[in-house]
């Protein structure tokens, strides 16, 4: 019987062939089983099965290429692997690397699809496996983690945590952070061009005032700026008026709404938080000031990684933005354009950054989609993101309409290792 068994093997795999159901590990082990053994019993076994994995199949369709055993092997050190999930129909893991990370990750789904588990999943293995992670949580949606691990720390941003934007990072350039802090603050705030050149002046008078340019630390604050902004002398009526009015009522509403925010010389260290994993809490600022905030804190970290020359080794910090279309807008505006963290995708992944941005839309900023290395989408309601999903991810019509059979924790995942596109089912994450 033996030397039939290569004979009889391609028989059942044939027949798993014609029922539609080769991808089906339980089936082709019981096909290895059957030829082996010549068992007629088995064998009769073994088709009814398949025709009734045919059948099931008929009635609720999956309309995707699994990948194979081979394909979903390639990774060999699991401490360089973060877990995703596991491959539908089938008992194999996905696993992506580490360094994937570094090329960046979007996530799409709607509300109860199992994003925030998915995220949560994320974040704790990245944290065991010593890279920080940075999460900005406009929910509070990841401050049960410190119940998980003491070294996940969480800090309120509206209300004990006091940062000023204006204090340099070590190693770098004062007049650089100056210039980076005035082109991020003015974009997000939508001045024009005449009130940057306004605010460099001001900006750097009180930088050399403090000796800033000198080494010393004694950084001028929101107030100060907004004091000298108020005594800056300007021609009544004319353009630099206009300019100046502009900038004193961007600052007298955040210092009217989060002043005390602002109201420090350094502010918290940000050099203590670089290598920990932090979940930043939004909730309670304005949008202009979550953008504003949230951008200084990264481009802190990425002028920090680059001062220090740490380029290569893997990642050292994973930025996640949940809810990021307030990041990174698919919507144009002509006074912000390409919003600063677009700008910043495609160099902070040469210092160590990564980003995993997530949303419950499609509708982001296309530099997302064509700098994102690993995309995964969960349940999503929206025609108009279905047809971005679409195109994206290579979805034809039958897999497109399989959106609308996800279920919660059931993913689609595009990956440049993989030929196809296919399904997984996350790893639920024992918050409780």
């Amino acid at each position: 019987m033996m030397n039939d068994f290569p004979a009889q093997l391609v028989m059942f795999n044939e027949l798993l062939e014609s029922n539609d159901c080769a991808n089906e590990p339980a089936l082709q082990q019981m096909a290895m089983t059957a030829a082996l053994t010549g068992d007629p019993h088995f064998q009769q076994m073994f088709a009814e099965r398949a025709m009734l994995v045919k059948a099931a199949n008929m009635f609720d369709p999956y309309d995707f290429t699994n990948p194979s055993e081979a394909e979903l092997g390639l990774l060999l050190d699991p401490w360089m692997q973060i877990i995703l999930g596991r491959v539908l129909h089938t008992s194999n893991a996905l696993t992506i690397s580490l360094d994937d990370f570094l090329k960046h990750f979007l996530l799409l789904g709607r509300t109860g699809s199992g994003k925030t588990n998915f995220l949560y999943s994320l974040i704790c293995q990245l944290a065991a496996r010593g890279v920080a992670v940075w999460a900005f949580d406009r929910k509070q949606d990841f401050r049960h983690l410190h119940r998980v691990s003491n070294s996940i720390y969480v800090l309120p941003l509206a209300k004990s945590f006091p940062i000023n934007p204006f204090a340099v990072p070590p190693g770098v350039d004062p007049l650089q952070w100056l210039q980076i802090i005035i082109q991020i603050f003015c974009k997000w705030f939508g001045l024009l061009d005449g009130s940057s050149s306004l605010l460099l002046v001001i900006l750097h008078g009180l930088y050399e005032q403090r000796g800033i340019f000198e080494g010393s630390q004694n950084y001028p604050s929101m107030e100060d700026l907004f004091d000298a902004c108020a005594g800056h002398s300007v021609r009544p009526g004319g353009r630099e008026a206009h300019f100046k009015d502009s900038v004193l009522n961007r600052l007298r509403a955040i210092l009217t709404t989060n002043g005390d925010i602002f109201d420090c010389t350094v502010g918290y260290s940000l050099l203590d938080l670089a290598d920990k994993t932090v979940v930043f809490e939004t909730a309670g600022l304005s949008e202009n000031l979550f953008q504003f905030i949230t951008s200084v804190l990264i481009r802190w970290l990425m002028e920090y990684r680059m001062a220090s020359q740490e380029r290569g080794g893997g990642p050292k910090n994973v930025i996640i933005a949940d809810e990021g279309r307030g990041l990174f807008s698919g919507y144009s505006n002509d006074l912000i354009g390409v919003t600063p963290m677009a700008e910043l995708l495609a160099t902070v992944r040469e210092f160590g950054i990564g980003m995993i941005i997530s949303d419950q839309s499609a509708y982001l900023d296309n530099g997302v989609f064509a700098n994102s290395y690993t995309k995964i989408a969960m349940s999503m309601g929206s025609g108009e993101d279905l047809r971005r999903i679409k195109k994206t991810f290579s979805l034809d019509e039958d897999q497109l309409a399989y959106f609308h059979r996800l279920q919660t924790g059931q993913a689609i995942v595009r990956h440049p290792r993989f030929a196809n596109p296919f399904v997984i089912e996350i790893l639920k994450f024992p918050l409780e």
